[in-house]
């Protein structure tokens, strides 16, 4: 194993495409790495608490491991090595978490509000 240091955000893209998996071992309310991961077509191992349940969807787009262990972890890499990762799938469930997609909803849900408190009136 090489901790590489600081990269630039193309070498992490470039590490992302190479990766086999990502890994993230902590427990994060929601955390980038799951979904710049998937965006650059990488699988993701995470612990199963706190926003990876939202941003890995269990042998989707990675797998979610029960446990904060080495040895659970090492179980989670061997079920991802197993599994099948469509390059676009994991693209498509990252972009659910885009700016444009974050805009577009919120956008939608104060539309919606608007419209409810006038049939109210």
């Amino acid at each position: 194993m090489d901790f590489l240091g600081w990269r630039s955000d193309e070498e992490i893209r470039d590490l992302y495409r190479e990766s086999a998996a990502v890994l993230l071992p902590g427990t994060e309310d929601f955390g980038m790495v799951p979904v710049e991961a998937q965006a650059c077509g990488a699988p993701v191992v995470a612990l199963g608490l706190g926003g990876a349940c939202e941003t890995v969807l269990d042998e989707v787009t990675g797998v979610l491991v029960g446990e904060d262990s080495a040895a659970a972890f090492a179980e989670g890499l061997n079920r991802v090595r197993t599994l099948t990762h469509d390059p676009d799938v994991l693209h498509g469930h990252a972009d659910r978490f885009s700016r444009a997609h974050f805009m577009a909803n919120f956008q939608n849900a104060v539309a919606a509000a608007l419209a409810e408190r006038e049939v109210a009136r």
